[in-house]
This record gives C-alpha cells, sequence and structure tokens, in this order.
C-alpha cells in the first residue's frame, strides 16, 4: 500500500483589532492577519507585507446599516483589497439577540417563522439579501487575485488599474465610498475582459 502524500496548507490565523500593537512578537508565529484596524493602519501594513511576503491579511468588521447600499460591501472590499488584504471576514449577530426579530445592521440571516410578517413558516433561518451582497463582494475580491496572478498583471499592477473607480486615484490609501452601482459592473467587466485574454 501506498502511502498518501497530499500536503495539507495550513494557515496560522490570529484576529487583531490593532496590528502596530504586537511589536513583532508573532512575527514567525502566524501567517494570516485578521484585521479591524487595516484601514486605519494601511500603512504598518503595508509595510509588514513589503517586508514579510508570506503573511496574508483579511479585514474583519461589520457591513454597512440596513438602510445602506449593498453596493458598499463592494467599496469596502475593493479599499481593503487595496490596502492588501486577501479576503473579508465580516461578524455579525445574526443567530441570537433581537436580529431575528427586527432588522439590525448585524443580522445577514432571518428566522423562517412568520417570515418577513408574510404569516409563512419555513424550516429553519433563511438568509438575506445582505448576505448575498457579502458572497458577491468577496467574489469580486477573488476575481482580483485572479487577475493578480495572471501572467503579465501583479497586485500592484491590479491595483493600479483599480484606482481609476477610486474616490481619489492618487492618495496613499484607495478607498472607494462613491463607487455607484455602475462603477461596480465597470471593475466586473474590466476584469473579466483581462481574465478571458
Amino acid at each position: 500500500m501506498q502511502a498518501d502524500t497530499t500536503a495539507v496548507k495550513a494557515h496560522f490565523r490570529t484576529d487583531v483589532s490593532q496590528p502596530e500593537m504586537t511589536r513583532g512578537l508573532w512575527d514567525g508565529l502566524c501567517n494570516l492577519w485578521n484585521s479591524s484596524g487595516l484601514r486605519d493602519y494601511a500603512t504598518t501594513a503595508s509595510y509588514r507585507m513589503a517586508r514579510i511576503p508570506g503573511e496574508k491579511y483579511w479585514h474583519y468588521g461589520g457591513g454597512p446599516p440596513v438602510a445602506g447600499r449593498l453596493a458598499d460591501f463592494q467599496s469596502s472590499f475593493f479599499t481593503y483589497w487595496s490596502i492588501g488584504s486577501a479576503g473579508d471576514l465580516p461578524y455579525w449577530d445574526s443567530l441570537r439577540g433581537e436580529g431575528w426579530f427586527k432588522p439590525s445592521d448585524l443580522a445577514v440571516f432571518y428566522p423562517g417563522t412568520d417570515y418577513a410578517g408574510s404569516g409563512r413558516d419555513y424550516d429553519g433561518p433563511i438568509a438575506g439579501v445582505r448576505l448575498k451582497g457579502i458572497r458577491r463582494a468577496q467574489q469580486d475580491v477573488e476575481y482580483l487575485m485572479l487577475l493578480s496572478a495572471k501572467k503579465g498583471w501583479s497586485r500592484s499592477r491590479v491595483r493600479q488599474a483599480l484606482a481609476g473607480w477610486a474616490d481619489d486615484p492618487g492618495a496613499v490609501t484607495l478607498t472607494f465610498n462613491n463607487l455607484s452601482a455602475g462603477g461596480i459592473r465597470g471593475i466586473r467587466r474590466a476584469v473579466a475582459a483581462e481574465l478571458m485574454k
């Protein structure tokens, strides 16, 4: 019998809101930084990414408010990707508290009982539109990662191309707060066109 030589790639993750406070104590101990302070400490993260290229970064935090636009997920995810994040991990309060019974900024699932006041009952929780917005935003990030890995492209080149849709294309930290639904579609079309070449 031949031994299975399949390699398992493991990441050692830390969730830290202020990465600048670690003072190098976690260097070499974790390779996946999940940080809520990524936007505030973009220069610190950029320095670490240049100095320790094996580290990866995710962003975590809440999403747009219930009354916000679903496009705000893309705006946020594009901002964090431009800083250096490889993904986003929103946190939610869906499985307890009042989010089950009335709109909540942290709710993405809703109870099946009397769903949306319809008088209909469904088994188990039902995914809300906000959850689908998060999934779509993460898919956009995955496409940016694919383009970054494509021959002739790099992460810095994709970031430079993405800057054309940013609030201030010349800013050190690119933000996409004013990105319209049309702008999001424009980014998707441009990325898809390059991936298909």
